[in-house]
């Protein structure tokens, strides 16, 4: 009897770290879009600071959803919902590497491509979302973004500072009015309002 105990409870024990494993594995995806998280965004960053010291061209893409406090008052915190998860999709087709969802209304990608060649992709990116329809219970949502953009370059220093210049790119996009890319520290692309 007592071995019989001491089998179920080291079953039990098994169970739970595997259990425990899988979900620690599952930790680092956004429950509400499908995207890997602000977690694994970070551990991106730091394989890429390593990369961007290689030599290799490295943008960060940081995207904001523009008044997204208004979608959730006007259809509710669902339709929030759907509405993210919808852009997430978009973000995660249009764009060459991996999207995450940094938090809130926030995404992020890192670029593997020239600043020019990354302010066309996130043109292209900020003009699917604003003509997109988005549809929840009868309700058509429209949305637009605001895009701060930002080049890791090879020394270590600047590729450290990339990410704050992303996210005050993205801020100033949204000062601005929104519906805007801005990248650098002061240069800004107007886009399409």
């Amino acid at each position: 009897m007592p071995s019989t105990i001491l089998i179920t409870a080291i079953l039990f024990l098994l169970v739970g770290y595997f259990f425990g494993w899988h979900q620690r594995g599952q930790a680092q995806v956004d429950s509400t879009t499908g995207l890997l998280n602000k977690k694994a965004f970070n551990e991106a960053l730091a394989v890429a600071a390593e990369s961007a010291a290689d030599g290799e061209t490295l943008v960060i893409c940081f995207l904001d959803v523009d008044h997204f406090k208004q979608v959730n008052d006007r259809f509710g915190h669902l339709a929030g919902d759907h509405l993210l998860e919808v852009i997430g999709q978009q973000f995660e087709a249009l764009l060459p590497g991996k999207c995450y969802r940094w938090g809130g209304d926030e995404f992020t990608s890192l670029l593997p491509m020239e600043m020019d060649d990354a302010c066309q992709l996130a043109e292209s990116l900020r003009g699917s979302i604003e003509q997109a329809k988005v549809h929840y219970q009868g309700d058509e949502i429209r949305a637009t973004v605001s895009i701060g953009l930002a080049a890791m370059e090879a020394d270590e220093l600047e590729s450290r500072s990339a990410l704050p210049t992303a996210d005050a790119a993205l801020y100033r996009a949204k000062s601005m009015g929104g519906n805007l890319i801005c990248f650098g520290p002061s240069q800004a692309k107007a886009s399409g309002q």
